[in-house]
């Protein structure tokens, strides 16, 4: 069993990995997924976890919010190697725009629970206020209720279509594990 441990940024992010990946790896590969929150730790101690990631030989990724107000990937990703001296670029993931538009993605509105949702084709612009707005118009009370209900449902090809962040993710994911 091949395990992996995946730095987040917060519970959002968190939910995603344990309701939609979790199960959609361990079909293909049975694994163990850690997960650590990284974006309320100091930078030091997140660098130290990455270094004994590395003396381990530990498979890891980190996952990070794009936001509109980023300038490019690169420079993103640049960010934060500067912030986190030990990491190696590739081993950074970033989600465009924000982990609500991967949720978005996977949802299927020809399900009658979600039938009331217009996803666009492209979901790679949406963000966490979007999302919100979205969710105001229809039947769910909260977010997070919306979350696990796409979640039981996830479609992984039409999210691959609607978000190549997540397509991108979800290619290199498997290559990691295997």
């Amino acid at each position: 069993m091949s395990s992996l441990r995946i730095l987040l940024e917060g519970n959002d992010d968190q939910r995603f990995i344990d309701n939609v990946i979790v199960p959609y790896i361990s079909q293909i590969k049975p694994s163990m997924i850690l997960t650590i929150k990284y974006a309320e730790e100091r930078k030091v101690d997140v660098d130290k976890t990455i270094q004994k990631f590395d003396a381990k030989n530990h498979k890891y990724i980190l996952l990070e919010d794009y936001d509109s107000s980023d300038d490019c990937i690169t420079l993103k990703k640049e960010d934060l190697i500067e912030d986190f001296n030990h990491l190696n670029k590739d081993v950074i993931f970033i989600v465009k725009d924000e982990i609500e538009s991967w949720f978005l993605a996977g949802m299927n509105t020809d399900l009658e629970i979600f039938n009331e949702f217009e996803i666009p084709d492209d979901t790679e612009g949406i963000t966490k206020e979007m999302f919100n707005d979205m969710m105001k118009n229809s039947h769910f009370d909260s977010r997070i209720d919306l979350m696990k209900e796409i979640s039981k449902s996830y479609d992984f090809d039409l999210a691959t279509k609607r978000n190549n962040s997540f397509k991108y993710f979800i290619e290199k994911l498997v290559k990691i594990l295997n």
